[in-house]
């Protein structure tokens, strides 16, 4: 009697997706259907902020495309950790190749909390100029329409904020599809279904719009620095005042880098650990918008035909979610031609989902931090010192027994990349600028990783283009054995290949990435 009740109750949840792609598909209509209040009388001066931690992969793209807006008056300002981010050449670039337009480069602000990105935040809006205040990630593109949209809404006194959906500009790569295909096709509509039904109590992380009026009253940016999602708790915070958050009708678009199916896997895990820690129910609730799991389920309780029935029909209506929200409301052109990705999409989706239910770190910008209570808690690791050695601090216990050298200049990096004609990893670079390279255990395997200043020399020393073209050696385990990186894939995957009898058939992977190298270093 319990088990029937248990099985009628199961069967009955297994209809929740299908009533989440009809309110997806309703959503999406009657937003993108809606019209549209670019006004053209209500155009105050903005002041656009964008925290700069290194670079993107179409850096300048971005950079250049808010520069060509059809706005009357704004500003933007760039905010970088120091003068050694790799961001800041182009950023220069950009200030020459617009000067008719007001840009600003700051570097440095004040630790005010463990955010970086917020800590820059609260310094660009000290010194913005204007009252009405844009935030950008480095990663975002947009349309010469996109400030005349995002300030629209402002008009009316009870809008507090404003957001943007996005949709994903890739360089053709199956993970990096992936990801992107997800943002129109999966993320769009969960939005729209909030919107429908209630409206939005958070921001989207792209683009957040607010004025320093409502930021005042709210705290700052400064109430924001030790949160882990500070756009959910800067929408939420200025709904809890009163105001609304709307939702611009105009989409963005976000640069997604070239990465392997591991990174894309663990970006995708983040974004449903931010979800879990602002929003646990809603968490909680994405497996009620998954039919694939339900389909295994009226298999085990029903039937294997069941099931196929099932599965047949909730495909239908992902696929018509897709087309309509993502193709016809997103104008997202990626959703027609990886379509057929959207079965492994929903897996990967699922997966991620599932994976973010296990405790673990943040990884983020080359630093690790717990989430507690919505807070950034930095795990206490280590990291240089003056003198080169490691000293305690918050860099992550890979390098505990590493002695690692003074940070490299920009300007060698820069060198080392010309002498060789190869861009080097960002990751890399990233390591770079903590350490140039040094030596010493790294978990139980010693390893040595050359200088910037030594990369083309040793490279043309060891004659690997002639022995192995395609490959780029950039240090050692101190023995017979090289690290390189095998330019001839993409991504760039970390080989290792004997000294002696050094050849491309003796390469054998081992990382996708420069970070994912040293975490297999530290297990092994």
């Amino acid at each position: 009697m319990i088990w029937t009740g248990i099985r009628d109750v199961l069967l009955v949840l297994a209809a929740a997706p299908f009533a989440y792609y009809f309110a997806a598909i309703l959503a999406g209509s009657a937003f993108f259907r809606k019209e549209r209040s670019d006004s053209q009388d209500f155009t105050p001066p903005v002041s656009i902020l964008r925290p700069i931690c290194g670079l993107d992969r179409e850096t300048y793209q971005n950079y250049e495309s808010f520069c060509r807006q059809d706005y009357p008056e704004f500003e933007m300002l760039f905010c970088v950790s120091d003068e050694n981010d790799l961001a800041i050449p182009t950023i220069q670039k950009l200030i020459g190749d617009f000067p008719q337009r007001s840009i600003r480069l700051l570097i440095g602000s004040e630790p005010l909390g463990e955010s970086d990105k917020v800590n820059k935040l609260c310094r660009m809006t000290r010194e913005a100029r204007y009252d009405l205040v844009i935030v950008s990630d480095s990663d975002v593109r947009v349309e010469p329409g996109f400030l005349r949209a995002v300030v629209a809404p402002f008009s009316n006194p009870e809008v507090g904020g404003v957001t943007c959906l996005y949709r994903g500009i890739t360089d053709g790569s199956l993970p990096a599809d992936i990801e992107a295909l997800g943002n129109s096709t999966d993320f769009a509509p969960g939005v729209l279904v909030a919107w429908l039904f209630g409206g939005l109590t958070f921001m989207l992380g792209a683009v957040m719009a607010t004025t320093k009026k409502h930021l005042a009253e709210i705290g700052g940016f400064e109430s924001l620095v030790d949160y882990f999602c500070d756009d959910y708790e800067l929408g939420n915070r200025i709904a809890a005042r009163g105001y609304r958050i709307e939702l611009s009708q105009l989409p963005v678009a976000v640069d997604y880098p070239h990465e392997a199916f591991g990174g894309a896997f663990r970006h995708q895990v983040r974004w449903n650990l931010s979800i879990r820690a602002s929003r646990p129910l809603g968490h909680l609730g994405l497996i009620f918008t998954q039919a694939l799991p339900w389909a295994v389920v009226v298999g085990a309780l029903v039937s294997p035909r069941s099931a196929i029935g099932y599965f047949a029909a909730a495909f239908l209506f992902r696929n018509a979610v897709a087309t309509s929200v993502g193709f016809v409301g997103m104008k997202d052109r990626l959703v027609l031609r990886r379509l057929w990705l959207l079965l492994f999409r929903d897996v990967f989706a699922f997966l991620a989902w599932a994976a973010s239910f296990i405790p673990q770190r943040i990884h983020w910008r080359g630093q690790e931090f717990y989430v507690r209570k919505r807070l950034l808690v930095p795990v206490a690791t280590r990291h240089l010192g003056t003198s080169g050695t490691m000293t305690t601090s918050r860099k992550g216990p890979l390098l505990a027994k590493f002695n690692g050298n003074p940070p490299a200049e920009v300007a060698a990096i820069r060198r080392a990349e010309a002498d060789s004609g190869l861009d080097l990893p960002h990751d890399y670079k990233e390591f770079l600028l903590q350490m140039n390279g040094g030596e010493g255990f790294i978990g139980n395997m010693y390893a040595v990783l050359w200088r910037a200043e030594e990369l083309a020399d040793l490279n043309k020393n060891y004659h690997v283009y002639e022995y192995a073209p395609g490959l780029f050696l950039f240090g050692s385990n101190g023995g017979g054995e090289a690290f390189a990186f095998d330019i001839s894939s993409n991504p760039k995957w970390i080989v290792s290949v004997p000294f002696v009898g050094m050849e491309l058939k003796e390469a054998h992977p081992m990382a996708s990435s420069f970070h994912e190298f040293l975490q297999e270093l530290f297990k092994s």
